[in-house]
């Protein structure tokens, strides 16, 4: 019998996730679609939160967080989390702070929600240079 998979409800970017441990609440700090870079190509973006909210988590099965570039190139990962069964009518929410983000060009990026290895989900967002007032523009270096 094949597992059913989770229901995705929420996949939020920010700079911050907290959740409040006495009430177990999830703060989500700067939320964002979109990441603009005001220097050069390669940049090193932070921070970053990752808020997930699902329901259907119906038997043992890992989460795991990826950003690729292009929709091919895997730039950063997170850890495997292990989660544990829930009644499919539960919603379980998950906030992760990912480490520094490398983004190697200017572009499409996507943060991939993946469930046991395969994915679940993908948040499709871009990367751009942008000039700052009164700034000259930065020059972008080409591969």
């Amino acid at each position: 019998m094949a597992i059913e998979k989770p229901l995705l409800h929420a996949v939020v970017m920010c700079d911050y996730v907290h959740m409040d441990k006495s009430t177990r609440k999830f703060s989500l700090l700067g939320t964002f679609t979109g990441i603009q870079i005001s220097t050069k190509f390669p940049a090193i973006y932070q921070p970053v939160g990752v808020f997930v909210m699902v329901s259907h988590w119906t038997s043992d099965q890992s989460l795991r967080f990826r950003v690729v570039y292009n929709l091919l190139e895997v730039v950063a990962e997170s850890r495997e989390i292990k989660v544990k069964k829930h009644p499919p009518s539960a919603t379980v929410s998950f906030g992760l702070n990912l480490p520094p983000l490398p983004l190697p060009l200017p572009g499409h990026y996507a943060i991939q929600v993946l469930v046991d290895k395969e994915i679940l989900h993908q948040f499709i967002f871009d990367a751009e240079l942008v000039q700052q007032q009164g700034q000259q523009p930065a020059e972008e270096e080409t591969p």
